[in-house]
């Protein structure tokens, strides 16, 4: 049986009948198998590269907080 829901999956493959149109990105199982082992990997280095670059940009912008604090000091402690 052809389903009328729009297709948003690759081409090919059956779609269930129970599936609803609003119900078909979240509950296709199938998804996680579609991409091959480069793809996987290149997601993963992906992730990974984004976390690292997000931690040292929250490193960098506590460093900048702690350095405008210490000025502040210094500067009213010199003419206080």
């Amino acid at each position: 049986m052809i389903s009328t829901v729009p297709v948003l999956c690759a081409p090919g493959i059956a779609l269930p009948a129970s599936v609803g149109a609003g119900m078909l990105l979240a509950s296709d199982r199938r998804m996680l198998t579609m991409m091959t082992m480069p793809g996987l990997t290149l997601v993963f280095l992906l992730v990974v590269l984004s976390l690292g670059i997000a931690f040292v940009w929250m490193l960098w912008e506590m460093e900048q907080l702690t350095k405008a604090r210490l000025a502040k000091v210094r500067r009213d402690s010199w003419f206080g």
